[in-house]
């Protein structure tokens, strides 16, 4: 069995230790957790969305034993999931977990966590972009009839949309007109 020391001497430069000069010990407040957990599930309702699966369909392609009802408070961040529920998840939807937690981490966590851009959406669904043209006509179709089709994406919506569509954020936002 690797204990931590040799996984954390296996792992990228990125993920250095910083030097205890520069580590603070402040305690992470409820409130940031809880915004970590909704991040993290709107992460994965996201890529499920761009995948066009019910949570009925996600249930079925992970084989699970949790009620929908289960995978929809995962989602929407009202109960935290466990990593390993994480990974299965990341599994079943075909992605890799590590980006999308420093995406989600950054967005909660980083310097610029309360940036927030506007998107039209009626632009983005005639998109040359496919993947981005497809989730604004999904959002597209939530609106009520003649509401005004835009959308606030806070920071930690852009990095996700951002993985799903294989961008990094600043393309993203690049073809978003904001950047």
């Amino acid at each position: 069995m690797t204990d931590a020391h040799d996984f954390a001497s296996d792992t990228p430069a990125a993920h250095e230790e910083v030097p205890s000069e520069e580590r603070t010990s402040v305690r992470v407040s409820g409130e940031t957790l809880d915004r970590f957990a909704y991040a993290i599930g709107g992460a994965v309702r996201s890529v499920r969305g761009c995948r066009e699966w019910t949570r009925k369909e996600f249930r079925r392609r992970l084989g699970s034993v949790r009620t929908v009802q289960a995978l929809a408070t995962h989602e929407l961040g009202t109960r935290a999931m466990s990593v390993s529920q994480f990974a299965e998840y990341c599994h079943a939807l075909g992605i890799q977990p590590g980006p999308l937690v420093d995406q989600v981490y950054d967005s909660v966590f980083g310097p610029h966590a309360d940036e927030t851009v506007t998107v039209d959406l009626d632009k983005l669904a005639v998109s040359e972009h496919s993947n981005l043209a497809r989730w604004a006509k999904l959002r597209l179709a939530t609106f009520p009839p003649f509401s005004r089709h835009v959308l606030d994406l806070p920071l930690h919506a852009q990095n996700t949309l951002a993985v799903l569509c294989g961008f990094e954020r600043r393309q993203l936002l690049e073809i978003l007109g904001v950047a």
